[in-house]
């Protein structure tokens, strides 16, 4: 499945084997994927912004470890 669609000119989003949809750079490079397309358009238009204008900071910090036994 190597159709796909240039979205402004910036990033190409295809669709995936098994329904999701999958944007990459210019480069090729892989940078999100969702179920579908208008939610990874919005998604990869929002991140490129951030990553050109730098990301917000929320103040929150999240923890990886678990507490207690499993």
């Amino acid at each position: 499945m190597s159709d796909y669609e240039w979205i402004d000119d910036e990033f190409r989003v295809e669709q995936k084997r098994f329904g999701t949809w999958s944007s990459y750079s210019k480069e090729g490079k892989g940078i999100l994927t969702t179920i579908t397309k208008e939610h990874l358009i919005a998604s990869t238009r929002w991140y490129l912004q951030a990553k050109r204008e730098g990301f917000p900071e929320t103040g929150i910090q999240y923890d990886g470890t678990v507490g207690g036994k499993l």
